[in-house]
């Protein structure tokens, strides 16, 4: 018996389809990463009335920079909202629904097992899509104006 035979063989995936599995695992790593984020700033608010929080980041040249995190929540009549994002792009759960202040937290751990789970990966993949297709785009210019040079 050859050595060859005894290997269980397995047809591999096609490249497109592993590049967008490892894309969208990444996406649901950052994403998991930033609602963790919030939740710190969220616990932070409960103490303190307004919380400063930033993240460093590493830039291209090899320094390091300190970026300001905007919360992705907002109080209206003292329901807490969260408009999570993917690039500047928000991500649609389905709907607005609102927790109280002790509900919160609990409720933002249950969208970190979501999105572990891998439950919301079409809504990210939106998002992430629309985000793509924006960034770096500039407006179109006004019809017709460059044929009023002066002469």
């Amino acid at each position: 018996m050859t050595f060859l035979s005894k290997l269980n063989i397995v047809k591999n995936a096609p490249q497109e389809l592993k590049g967008k599995l490892e894309g969208i695992a990444l996406h649901r790593k950052q994403l998991i990463e930033k609602l963790e984020e919030q939740g710190k700033m969220f616990s932070a608010l409960i103490i303190e009335s307004k919380p400063e929080y930033k993240r460093i980041r590493n830039k291209k040249g090899g320094g390091t920079k300190e970026q300001k995190v905007s919360p992705w929540y907002y109080n209206v009549a003292g329901m807490f909202y969260l408009a999570p994002k993917m690039g500047r792009t928000e991500i649609d759960l389905g709907g607005r629904v609102g927790a109280a202040k002790d509900a919160f937290l609990p409720a933002l751990n249950n969208l970190v097992e979501a999105v572990r789970a891998g439950e919301i990966d079409k809504q990210i993949t939106d998002a992430h899509t629309k985000d793509s297709a924006t960034r770096g785009k500039k407006p179109a210019a006004a019809a017709g104006g460059d044929s009023k040079k002066k002469k």
